[in-house]
């Protein structure tokens, strides 16, 4: 999974816990584990949603 390098750091140490993505159709498997950087993550979660309901918090947990 693509993250950029400033945001890399915080995503690894649990600091972002959400990322929004414009996608055609899911790159991602729910429990599926992806290289960061020098780490890993795990998906937690895939969700459709639509623009107007990403909230302020979710805004903060995307690292914003």
């Amino acid at each position: 999974m693509e993250f950029s390098r400033e945001l890399r750091n915080d995503v690894l140490a649990g600091d972002i816990t959400l990322s929004v993505r414009l996608w055609q159709r899911p790159r991602v498997k729910p429990g599926g584990r992806y290289r960061v950087g020098l780490g890993e993550i795990e998906v937690d979660a895939i969700e459709l949603v639509p623009f107007a309901a990403i909230s302020a918090e979710d805004v903060q947990r995307a690292g914003e």
